[in-house]
């Protein structure tokens, strides 16, 4: 007898397990075969499989009772609350494997599970005709003529600017339909929510972000990079990577680790038949491509570093954002695009100094600090990314002078970090967050200071 209640309940614990399943048999429907922790706020609960309704939302780390899965769908039907057996669909990726728990018995740790599994809270009937408000965004949110990522951007209404109220007449595959301003359009679920929503983001602006002056000085040197004077040994995880990078790849040029993120990336140079942005680290075509060098093997006054901004995988050095969204007081990914939801905790806070040393090895130098940091719009003339990216070797001091206070003029940190034109420079740079179109001129730079 014994063995064979451990025969259901493996059978049970497999079932829940596969990636691939069909919706469970009505007389398993009113069990919970496991539970899964929310990964992001307002997080829609549907009332049907079609998800063009919603009752409710979870939020981040809700613990949600899991009773089956719809694959075809993407859907879990989940308990609506810890004292109900009503049900509601989520999305499957809001709810990550690896917080999946699997109690398969009853007793004091399933009676604690139930106890503590969240509500869905009530959005206030999002439905048709209902007032709403765009929120988590930084500035606008894409307006689509279809309920999809993919679809064209409404003529004459491309965006809708955050804090703006729209009229919602519909919902359509996690985008509401919406009236702004005269047009509809269609915007994602995430963005919307009922009007007098707080939006998540801060309400004050933290010191430092915005107008103002750095007041780190700069100062005109001879016009000689001192080319020793900050050289030193990279540290050992560093190293290590590095070396096995050289070994596996001769193109390898140096080596970038950030710590609190995933950008942990050799840097190559380009050569003859393999273009970075088109191949990856193994010389094979892909579009993720690889990080690499602009001006090759050979170390310039400013070394330029870029790699894609890879939205959807949240890859390559798409958490440069992190960094940067944390700096400006934010507390999630606040892409516009996708699936990236992130939190930004584990991100390291830049306004504190030695968070700004990074550990990038590069011609001999391992330490770098950031300066200045900025994301242009997509509207930003091209001008801007070849002043940038400039390796200012035939500047005078005078002219090096300028475009450090270019650069520190338009931070959206003012880290009032002192900088001399004698400094050995590191312009890190990727696509903007809010992806436009290929000839776009969105881009996060990073400028950064070779030191000891």
């Amino acid at each position: 007898m014994r063995n064979t209640r451990l025969g259901v309940r493996l059978t049970a614990f497999v079932l829940c397990m596969m990636t691939v399943l069909t919706v469970f048999s009505p007389a398993l429907a009113a069990e919970i075969y496991c539970y899964g922790t929310v990964n992001a706020d307002n997080t829609p609960v549907y009332s049907n499989q079609n998800a063009t309704a919603v009752l409710g939302v979870f939020n981040k780390n809700d613990l949600v009772a899991i009773e089956s899965q719809i694959s075809a769908s993407g859907l879990y039907i989940v308990r609506l609350g810890p004292s109900t057996a009503s049900t509601g669909y989520i999305r499957m990726s809001a709810v990550p494997d690896n917080t999946r728990i699997f109690q398969l018995t009853s007793g004091a740790a399933l009676a604690q599970l139930k106890s503590s599994a969240g509500a869905v809270v009530d959005t206030g009937s999002l439905a048709e005709g209902t007032a709403g408000t765009i929120v988590n965004v930084k500035k606008n949110v894409n307006f689509r003529s279809g309920p999809s990522n993919k679809s064209a951007r409404v003529k004459g209404q491309k965006s809708v600017p955050k804090g703006a109220s729209v009229s919602i007449i519909g919902e359509e595959s996690g985008f509401y339909k919406l009236v702004y301003k005269g047009k509809t359009g269609y915007v994602d679920t995430r963005y919307v929510a009922a009007g007098g929503t707080v939006p998540s983001t801060p309400e004050t602006t933290p010191p430092g972000i915005g107008q103002g002056t750095d007041t780190g000085r700069i100062t005109i040197g001879t016009g000689k990079i001192a080319v020793e004077a900050y050289k030193s040994k990279p540290v050992p995880a560093v190293e290590t990577s590095l070396n096995s990078a050289k070994a596996a790849n001769k193109n390898t040029i140096g080596y970038m680790y950030l710590n609190g993120t995933n950008i942990q990336q050799p840097i190559l140079y380009n050569v003859k038949g393999i273009d970075y942005s088109k191949y990856n680290f193994y010389n094979k075509k892909s579009a993720e491509g690889a990080v690499y060098s602009l001006y090759g093997k050979d170390m310039t006054r400013n070394n330029v570093i870029t790699g894609h901004n890879m939205r959807k995988s949240n890859g390559m050095l798409h958490q440069l954002h992190h960094i940067q969204e944390k700096t400006l007081g934010y507390t999630k990914c606040q892409m516009t695009e996708a699936t990236c939801a992130i939190s930004l905790d584990n991100a390291p806070d830049i306004k504190v100094q030695s968070n700004r040393v990074w550990d990038i090895s590069l011609f001999g130098y391992n330490k770098w600090e950031v300066w200045a940091m900025y994301e242009t719009a997509a509207k930003e003339s091209k001008n801007t990314i070849n002043y940038n990216i400039n390796h200012l070797a035939k500047y005078s001091p005078s002219q090096i002078k300028t475009w450090i206070e270019y650069q520190k003029n338009r931070s959206e940190y003012k880290f009032n970090t002192a900088v001399s034109t004698d400094d050995i420079f590191l312009t890190l740079y990727t696509c903007g967050n809010n992806y436009d179109s290929s000839s776009a001129q969105s881009r996060l730079y990073f400028f950064l200071k070779a030191v000891s």
